[in-house]
């Protein structure tokens, strides 16, 4: 009985051994993992989630753009042949020699006509101030010779105590001659201001000439040529890098 069993249990260990053996093999499409499926490199992969393209001027906005994809359309302001040669046509040494001639000249030269006005309004208000300062220094200077020197009344001196400048009663001719001081001050304040507002707008002409005429493009050149590095020892070879903006 016990040789029975024992056999039997060998028997049953040789099956169990090769249904084991057999299970990758046999039954592989069974237990097996599937093999992953590449995508067709034709297909195209939709997502519900992408929405239309959206339409602003003559830009498209997708969400390639918020993605950090680079737009296919440049992002600087195209400006026309005909624009671009009357810019290329402004020189700013001639801006300069206009408004130095005229003020608001250069400025018309430049295209730039809205400027005009503020350069004579400048221009007036240094002028409306330089008379307004010149009649109250004369205005000191007749009181001050009226004080030191008196009237003549009549073929005679007759001595003045005090004068009306303007309102300010003045007895003596220190006050005066300190008011005539500065008011001639003040009135030979306003020609170096006048000539100033006259340079700063040739000035202006000539800076915004050279801004219009600028080239703002992203082109970047950089040049190399070979050089002579002069040193204590004596001169050695180089490079020399020239940066270029076009």
């Amino acid at each position: 009985m016990a040789r029975v069993l024992q056999a039997l249990t060998q028997v049953q260990l040789l099956c169990f051994i090769s249904l084991t053996s057999m299970l990758p093999f046999g039954s592989g499409t069974a237990f097996a993992q599937n093999p992953v499926r590449l995508p067709d490199s034709t297909q195209v992969i939709r997502d519900s989630l992408i929405t239309p393209a959206v339409r602003i001027g003559e830009s498209v906005l997708t969400t390639a753009d918020s993605a950090g994809v680079r737009p296919t359309r440049a992002d600087t302001v195209q400006v026309s042949p005909k624009a671009e040669a009357a810019i290329r046509k402004i020189v700013p040494k001639t801006a300069l020699l206009r408004s130095l001639a005229l003020p608001g000249l250069g400025q018309i030269y430049n295209k730039q006509p809205w400027k005009v006005p503020f350069v004579y309004a400048g221009l007036a208000t240094c002028g409306y101030f330089f008379l307004y300062y010149r009649g109250y220094a004369a205005d000191f200077e007749d009181g001050y010779r009226r004080l030191l020197y008196g009237d003549i009344i009549e073929g005679k001196h007759v001595a003045v105590k005090q004068v009306n400048i303007r309102g300010a009663i003045f007895e003596t001719t220190q006050g005066a001659k300190r008011g005539y001081d500065l008011t001639r001050r003040y009135r030979d304040l306003n020609i170096f201001l006048f000539a100033g507002v006259w340079l700063l707008n040739a000035v202006e002409a000539n800076v915004a000439a050279h801004l219009r005429t600028f080239d703002l493009s992203d082109d970047l050149t950089l040049h190399y040529t070979p050089a002579v590095i002069p040193t204590p020892n004596g001169p050695i070879p180089g490079l020399r890098l020239a940066l270029t903006l076009k």
